[in-house]
């Protein structure tokens, strides 16, 4: 499982095809991981994030103080992965990657319990 940040981000490509070549079932934070060839993304859904940003932005533009707005964690998680059992496969990560290209994929969304 890695964690999302600049560095791994940037070392995506040397990261996938190191955990290909070992054979290693690698969890990644961002669905770009797994249109590059991983296995699975696990992450948080981005347009949800971005919709909590806004609420944020429109309260300050409104007049309120952002020191006195409530920090909020994110709610909805996103798990994206191939739909095809073979891309597990070394070999055929490549091929994968492809069909993720193409729209087979898998998709599934959950909320958090509060």
């Amino acid at each position: 499982m890695l964690t999302p940040d600049l560095t791994t981000f940037i070392h995506r490509d040397l990261i996938i095809a190191l955990a290909t070549r070992y054979r290693l079932p690698a969890v990644y934070p961002r669905r770009e991981w797994v249109i590059d060839g991983g296995l699975r993304s696990y992450g948080t859904d981005r347009v949800d994030t971005y919709r909590q940003a806004a609420f944020y932005v429109d309260r300050i533009l409104r007049g309120a103080v952002p020191a006195d707005l409530p920090v909020q964690a994110p709610v909805k998680y996103e798990m994206f992965q191939p739909q095809d059992r073979e891309s597990t496969r070394p070999d055929r990560a490549a091929r994968a990657a492809s069909r993720c290209r193409r729209g087979g994929r898998v998709t599934a969304s959950f909320v958090a319990m509060r």
